[in-house]
C-alpha cells in the first residue's frame, strides 16, 4: 500500500495540467471539491481507495464465518479459548490492519509528492491525516459485518457483501448515479470529510466511530449468546 500511495503521490505534480471542467466534475462525483486542484485529486483518490480498502475489512472478517461453517470453531471452543477472545482477536486485527493500510497509503502519497513538490514532512503529515479520516467509515462497515455474523452466521456472507455494495452505491458512486442526497446519506463513506481539499470536521467522524462501536458490541453480544455451527448449510 505504501507503493500504491507513492504512485498516486508522484502524480500530484502533474495533475494540475489535467485540470478542466470534465475532470473536476468527475472528482466532484467522488465528493472532492476545492480551489487547489492537486488537493482535489488527492481527496478523490483517497475517497475511492477508502471504499476499496473497506472490502479488505469485509473479507478479513469473513474468516470468522468460514471457520464456523467448516466446523473448526466448535473444537476450538472446547479448549481454553473463549468465544469473546477468539472473536476479539479477529476484530482487533482488522481494526489495526485498516489503520495501518490507510497510514501507509497516505504516507506513501506524502513522501512521493513531497519529494517532487518540496516540504516532504509537511506533505506526509497532511496526506497521512487525510487518509486516516477514512478509517471510521471502514470501521462502520466492519462493525456491520461483526453484527451480521453475531446475529445470523449462515447468511452473514451474502448480507455483509450486500451492505458493502449498498455503501458503495450510495456513497462513492451515489453522485455518479444521481441518487438523492437522502439516499447518499445512508453510506458511511458519504460522511467522511474530503481531506485535504476540505476542512476537517470532527462531528461526523465521531458519529461514525460511535456507530461502529455500537453495532460491533451488538454483534459481540449476539455471538456470545447464539449456538455455534449455525453457519453450516
Amino acid at each position: 500500500m505504501l507503493v500504491f500511495g507513492a504512485v498516486f503521490g508522484s502524480l500530484g505534480r502533474q495533475v494540475g495540467g489535467l485540470q478542466n471542467s470534465q475532470v473536476a466534475e468527475l472528482f466532484a462525483k467522488l465528493g472532492a471539491t476545492g480551489e487547489d486542484f492537486t488537493n482535489v485529486f488527492f481527496a478523490a483518490i483517497l475517497a475511492l481507495m477508502g471504499a476499496i480498502i473497506s472490502a479488505y475489512a469485509v473479507q478479513a472478517l469473513m474468516v470468522l464465518r468460514s471457520e464456523e461453517a467448516e466446523g473448526r470453531l466448535e473444537p476450538l471452543m472446547a479448549t481454553a479459548t473463549a468465544r469473546l477472545g477468539w472473536l476479539m482477536s479477529h476484530v482487533v486485527i482488522v481494526v489495526a490492519g485498516s489503520v495501518i493500510i490507510f497510514l501507509f497509503l497516505g504516507t506513501g502519497m506524502g513522501i512521493a509528492y513531497g519529494l517532487a513538490a518540496g516540504d516532504t514532512p509537511g506533505r506526509v503529515a497532511t496526506l497521512a491525516a487525510a487518509a486516516l479520516v477514512h478509517v471510521p467509515a471502514t470501521l462502520v462497515i466492519a462493525g456491520a459485518v461483526v453484527m451480521l455474523i453475531g446475529l445470523t452466521s449462515k447468511w452473514s456472507g451474502v448480507l455483509a457483501w450486500s451492505v458493502y455494495a449498498l455503501a458503495m452505491l450510495t456513497g462513492p458512486l451515489g453522485e455518479a448515479l444521481s441518487l438523492p442526497g437522502s439516499f447518499r446519506g445512508v453510506s458511511p463513506f458519504s460522511h467522511t470529510p474530503a481531506l485535504p481539499s476540505a476542512d476537517l470536521i470532527l462531528a461526523p467522524l465521531l458519529a461514525l466511530l460511535l456507530a461502529a462501536g455500537v453495532i460491533t458490541v451488538i454483534g459481540i453480544v449476539a455471538f456470545r449468546r447464539r449456538d455455534l455451527g449455525s453457519a453450516r448449510p
